[in-house]
């Protein structure tokens, strides 16, 4: 079996524009779901600068992930999901037999590369839709990546304070919340580097009744909380 594996690699690796010297370190056979009801095979490989995707009929390259620029990876603790957080791209969700092979391989290669963490976050659900940032969203600036408190911190490799996987001040923020509304469903989108909504909650067109108000003299507040916690 790992002779099989190897030779696949090397065929597909073969047909594939490459970096000078650049290895494939893992693959997988991985599937992406179109129609809602189908799935489709691909490959899924990691090599010492990218994650490579290719059509597994055809050996096509569909994608090419830089892993520096990877922002970090969701995988499910029901199921054989992931999400490859991509930086000012649109996600990318796999089902993956091998997932923790392909992570772990992964955010091996982003440390050599960058001398920081990989963040891998932990999500209890079957499912991962809702942490895969659409192309307009990340043409906003917008990211649906988790929370803090969903990183795994055995994941990591390194102790480094500089990293944006916040290594070293997580201890000091256990309880640290948010200030506005948990959403119970779909996460809200957060600004990167900016861990208040402020584009989410507050509207332009409230924004200026607002400060309308505000120089009548009359001003009420912005946020609204839910139906159910109105009555509370």
């Amino acid at each position: 079996m790992e002779q099989s594996a190897n030779m696949i690699s090397s065929n597909l690796f073969y047909q594939l524009p490459k970096f000078e010297e650049e290895t494939v370190l893992v693959d997988a056979v991985g599937h992406k779901e179109f129609l809602f009801f189908f799935k489709q095979m691909y490959n899924i490989m990691v090599t010492d600068y990218r994650v490579i995707i290719t059509d597994s009929n055809t050996n096509i390259e569909k994608r090419s992930i830089a892993i520096g620029n990877l922002e970090g990876i969701t995988k499910s603790s029901e199921s054989d999901y992931i999400v490859l957080h991509c930086e000012r791209e649109v996600d990318e969700m796999l089902e993956v037999a091998r997932k923790e092979v392909i992570i772990d391989m992964t955010k091996r290669v982003y440390t050599n590369l960058t001398k920081k963490n990989l963040p891998i976050f932990v999500a209890v659900k079957n499912k991962l839709d809702d942490y895969v940032t659409s192309e307009e969203e990340a043409e906003q600036g917008l990211t649906r990546m988790p929370v803090r408190s969903l990183r795994d911190k055995s994941e990591r490799l390194v102790d480094d304070s500089s990293s944006d996987d916040g290594a070293a001040s997580d201890d000091n923020k256990e309880n640290e919340t948010d200030d506005f509304l948990v959403m119970e469903s779909t996460p809200p989108k957060r600004k990167k580097g900016n861990d208040v909504m402020v584009d989410i909650y507050n509207k332009s067109d409230m924004i200026g009744i607002e400060q309308k108000g505000m120089t009548s003299g009359h001003s009420e507040t912005i946020f609204s909380k839910k139906k159910s916690d109105r009555n509370s």
